[in-house]
């Protein structure tokens, strides 16, 4: 115990070598190139699946108002004749319905024919534009801008 006493007390060599340091931030930087890279897309991925549950909502609230109405709506926000417009079944903490198409506002395109219509929206940081198209397959599309 004397000894371990000596060494760590005796003021001799204390610190690191300049090896030693160098080494540990290189491990560092390796560490880090490989974490950022992976965490750069982590944002956008989480916008495209807030604004996929966006669309889902509205198309539900599309469906609500088909099965009363037997019809597509002309628009997301005019009522039927015995059915509510459709921005009344459904909450969407942040977006609009109807209008241009933003990163805040759903836009609703009904097809000619009446059987099928389109949602689109735009992601938050406007990167990316999210279509749901009830005519095709797969319904959700992405388009990087």
């Amino acid at each position: 115990m004397r000894k371990f006493r000596e060494i760590i007390f005796s003021g001799g060599n204390k610190g690191f070598t300049l090896i030693e340091l160098l080494v540990v931030i290189a491990v560092l930087g390796i560490l880090a190139g490989i974490a950022v890279p992976r965490l750069t897309g982590v944002n956008e991925e989480a916008q495209i699946a807030e604004a996929k549950s966006a669309l889902r909502n509205v198309q539900t609230g599309v469906e609500v108002y088909f099965a009363v109405e037997n019809e597509l709506p002309a628009d997301l926000t005019t009522a039927g004749d015995s059915a509510k417009a459709v921005d009344e079944y459904v909450s969407l903490e942040g977006y609009t319905l109807g209008g241009e198409v933003s990163s805040n506002n759903i836009n609703y395109t009904p097809a000619e024919g009446g059987d099928s219509y389109t949602l689109e929206v735009y992601t938050k940081s406007g990167n990316t534009l999210v279509k749901l198209d009830t005519s095709a397959d797969p319904v959700f599309s992405e388009t990087d801008l």
